[in-house]
């Protein structure tokens, strides 16, 4: 998937759930959708948390496909692209059947902000009403409260509700009053409250709050704000941390509270060979890397278990579990693709969670579909051949940070360049890919058609271009032709991608359709004329030289 949105002209926080498939919009089928999915979307585009799902095309139909995915998220994922997801898992769908979702409206819509504290994560709580801060009066202010605030300010959880005297006449105005929340809430706005004028004079108090994110803390000496030494913040100084019972529990907390994602072990890189044996009676290989000649990189999340904390030239049995094997299928189908040097996705209608199938519901290899419907435990007998340590190799795309990402974009985009001059066309296409992977994961986190969301469209498609002028001189023309048309979906005046793409019709002999292209070059920049008509005049030489063939191979077919 590449994208998520929701489609409804009046507000962006309502309406026809929509996904992106390999450039092409349609709408979700509803069969499947639940309450976890909405919530899941509405927190992806920062609309806060679902309120109603109303079905029976309550937002029209929309004009794309209707997608018959199913997506079984837990409600926590950050993105619907982190869930579980079921391809095709519908059998059949109406066309008045689009999903849709009423969010609760924009995360931050209503400013809050907690004042006089040593941090924006603690202090007395303050609302901006008609223009201006007013205080929170509540005598009963509670935990319950507390959480809301803390999370509608992405503050981490509350440690503490308390009341606070009110400082006097002097002071700013009462904003609310009478508050009271479930604690589940997304936004202060959606708890139960009263107005000002109720409250006795002399008898509130302000509503105060200590998140867990009031605790400074920073990673330093790293390579950038997401990985370093552990850092806190006491008595005005920053001191380090003693890694004594230091854990990756604790290492959550931190990266969670920096908004860093998920803590991962000191970055080192391993590459091994592998076999993957069916237990049993009989032992069988399903995979086996040697025989394949390609050692591996744990760049799925999968072999990263299996490969921590083994030791060099050693084999080591690791046993898999049922629970686990639902993962493998999948795994294996892109790693023997990868090997056969095919598009590791090769054969899926698009690409998104560990349960995907083909489009004929099979994974294209017999022994993969029999895992799949029988699952079995499993051996991996993991040999590591090599690590190496931070700093000493260049980190995978999917290992990054955000910012890292942002930063290796350019330095990607440069080398993938030096290598298409010195002729190495595959190499740098795969550069090419690696900095498109970086931008599209970014671009999933925000919300389609905003300010960075096009920002970062706008950096994909130059580097989409590039991919694609390597890909016809591989002769990969029907690859071509699908990336220069989603380029053209959303820029139709791109003479680059009209260029490539009437090469790419030229090659196969969809003669109509390339001259169509080559004549919007035209259209578009007038001075391309020459670069023009010499490929028009190269595709009328090739479809003289095919109408001889042609003549030649049915002479004797229809002399006879």
């Amino acid at each position: 998937y590449t994208g998520f949105r929701l489609a409804n002209k009046s507000t962006p926080c309502a309406g026809r759930v929509e996904l992106e498939v390999r450039g092409t919009w349609g709408s979700l089928c509803d069969a499947s959708w639940d309450v976890p999915n909405a919530q899941v979307l509405c927190h992806h585009l920062r609309c806060g948390s679902a309120t109603s799902m109303p079905h029976g095309g309550y937002f029209g139909t929309g004009s794309g496909p209707l997608w018959r995915d199913t997506f079984h998220c837990s409600g926590t994922e950050s993105h619907l692209g982190e869930c579980p997801v079921t391809v095709l898992g519908i059998p059949a769908c109406s066309p008045g059947r689009a999903a849709a979702v009423n969010c609760s409206g924009s995360v931050g819509a209503e400013p809050l902000r907690l004042v006089d504290g040593e941090s924006r994560c603690d202090g007395r709580l303050e609302v901006a009403l008609h223009g201006a801060w007013g205080r929170v009066l509540e005598q009963q202010w509670d935990a319950s409260g507390a959480s809301v605030v803390c999370r509608q300010l992405q503050c981490g959880v509350a440690q503490k509700a308390y009341t606070a005297p009110v400082l006097g006449p002097g002071s700013s105005p009462v904003g609310l009053s009478g508050l009271w929340c479930m604690g589940t809430e997304a936004r202060l706005a959606q708890c139960n409250t009263t107005l000002p004028s109720t409250t006795p004079a002399g008898r509130a108090e302000e509503a105060a709050v200590v998140c867990s994110g009031s605790r400074r803390v920073r990673l330093a000496s790293g390579p950038g704000r997401c990985a370093g030494r552990v850092e806190v913040y006491v008595q005005g100084a920053w001191s380090r941390v003693c890694e004594d019972a230091w854990d990756l529990s604790d290492a959550a907390v931190v990266c969670r509270q920096l908004g860093c994602g998920m803590a991962l072990a000191a970055p080192s890189s391993a590459t091994f060979h592998y076999r993957t044996l069916r237990c049993g009676a009989e032992e069988r290989a399903l995979d086996d890397s040697r025989a394949r000649g390609k050692p591996r990189h744990p760049k799925l999340l999968t072999w990263r278990p299996a490969v921590v904390g083994r030791s060099v030239a050693t084999l080591h049995p690791v046993p898999c579990t049922l629970q686990h094997v639902v993962l493998y299928p999948m795994v294996s189908k892109s790693l023997r693709n990868i090997a056969a040097g095919k598009d590791p996705l090769e054969g899926q209608r698009h690409c998104c969670g560990i349960t995907q199938l083909h489009e004929h519901h099979s994974l294209g290899y017999p022994d993969l579909d029999e895992l799949q419907k029988n699952p079995q435990p499993l051996i991996f007998d993991i040999e590591v051949l090599k690590v190496e340590e931070p700093g000493s190799y260049q980190q995978d795309p999917w290992a990054m940070t955000d910012e890292e990402k942002l930063q290796a974009v350019p330095l990607i985009h440069k080398e993938g360049n030096e290598l298409y001059r010195e002729g190495k066309v595959q190499e740098a296409a795969a550069k090419y890919y690696d900095a498109i992977a970086c931008l599209k994961n970014l671009q999933m986190k925000e919300q389609p058609g905003s300010p960075d969301w096009i920002e970062l469209d706008q950096k994909i498609t130059p580097l989409l271009l590039n991919y694609c002028q390597c890909k016809l001189q591989c002769q990969e023309y029907y690859e071509v032709l699908d990336h220069c048309s989603s380029i053209l979906n959303k820029y139709e005046d791109n003479v680059k991608a009209y260029f490539k793409r009437g090469k790419a019709h030229a090659a196969v002999w969809n003669v109509a359709e390339a001259q169509a292209d080559f004549a919007k070059v035209l259209a578009l920049d007038p001075s391309l004329r020459p670069v023009v008509a010499k490929e028009l005049r190269s595709l009328e030489a090739r479809l003289r030289e095919k109408d001889k063939e042609d003549k030649v191979r049915f002479k004797g077919i229809f002399s006879q």
